[in-house]
């Protein structure tokens, strides 16, 4: 408590209570300790009795910081000026009290403030523990115009006061109240603006699904489209390579008709577009071979497999390969059977 007068503080402990004497130069004098428990309160109360402040001098009582409750909170430094409110709100909000029930009064931690921000230590007494202090120097005769609070040293305070504070909190409540109802209504005013944010950014959102689901179905028939188109070219392919497949089954089948022998026959015809294999059944399967490779579709005719001879037609059973002819094999890049 910073005063321009002398002080008079009646200091309070869990076990014992004191009389400090505070000159203006800020030199403490303690005037005596007085225990507590039964049969030791006649003393203190002739002491309070027997204190003479002149009308210079400001009284109070200072409480340890252990009978009250301590917070820490931080708020930007843009809203320093509003810290009255924003202490009383942290008092509601954050603690078991009320400015009905407790007393309550906070300091600037400059030692933990940053250039963005203000530390603040909030301090809340029970408003029944503090009264009945205020009673007790009430009754001798005196009335206490501070109290605050020390850790442990009760000649160095914290620099407050619950009393200055618990009547501001109630001269600000018409105040606060008429705040409270203009912080309501730019409030509104924020969320209404919100909301019409949100329709814009709906209706665009809308407009561009309606446009993707038209560009959708573009796509769609576009892939139909060219699904139709290649099932037509596969479908002149595949006639271009029947009748490819049909011109060379058909000049294959012709030459081989004329150059074997009447004594020989064929009971399969595999060609892959490179060479042509025959397998069939003839009374001299070797002179087959000569035949062959004076085809011009063929450049060599060798045998496949060894020959054998089948029991049933006393015929040797052959398998002939022929490489077909660089050119021809370009033109007729098939394969069939």
């Amino acid at each position: 408590m910073k005063s321009n007068y002398p002080l008079i503080v009646m200091a309070y402990a869990e076990d014992a209570r004191q009389v400090l004497r505070v000159s203006k130069s800020g030199k403490v004098t303690a005037e005596g300790s007085y225990p507590t428990g039964p049969g030791l309160e006649a003393a203190w109360r002739t002491q309070l009795s027997a204190l003479r402040p002149d009308g210079r001098c400001e009284l109070g009582v200072r409480l340890p910081l252990s009978w009250c409750l301590e917070r820490r909170f931080v708020v930007p430094r843009s809203a320093l000026p509003e810290l009255d409110r924003i202490a009383g709100i942290e008092l509601d909000r954050k603690t078991p009290f009320t400015r009905e029930n407790a007393y309550s009064d906070y300091v600037v931690d400059e030692a933990s403030c940053t250039k963005q921000k203000v530390a603040v230590r909030q301090f809340v007494v029970r408003k029944e523990k503090l009264d009945d202090l205020i009673s007790e120097v009430r009754s001798a005769g005196h009335e206490p115009v501070f109290a605050d609070v020390y850790a442990s040293d009760p000649a160095v305070p914290v620099a407050m006061n619950f009393l200055n504070a618990h009547v501001e909190h109630r001269d600000a409540i018409s105040f606060a109240a008429t705040y409270r109802v203009l912080a309501v209504f730019i409030a509104t005013l924020l969320v209404s603006a919100a909301y019409l944010t949100l329709d814009q950014q709906n209706d665009a959102i809308a407009s561009l699904e309606r446009k993707i689901a038209v560009a959708r179905q573009s796509a769609l028939g576009v892939r139909r489209d060219l699904g139709k188109t290649q099932s037509v070219a596969s479908g002149f392919a595949a006639v271009r390579d029947f009748k490819a497949r049909s011109a060379a089954l058909t000049g294959i089948w012709a030459d081989l008709t004329r150059r074997l022998p009447d004594t020989a026959w064929i009971t399969s015809l595999r060609f892959d577009g490179r060479q042509v294999r025959i397998t069939g059944f003839a009374v001299s399967a070797a002179a087959l071979i000569h035949e062959l490779e004076q085809s011009p579709l063929f450049v060599s005719a060798a045998f496949a497999a060894q020959t054998t001879v089948d029991a049933a037609t006393s015929r040797e059973r052959f398998s002939i390969i022929m490489k077909m002819d660089r050119v021809n094999a370009g033109q007729q890049d098939l394969t069939g059977q």
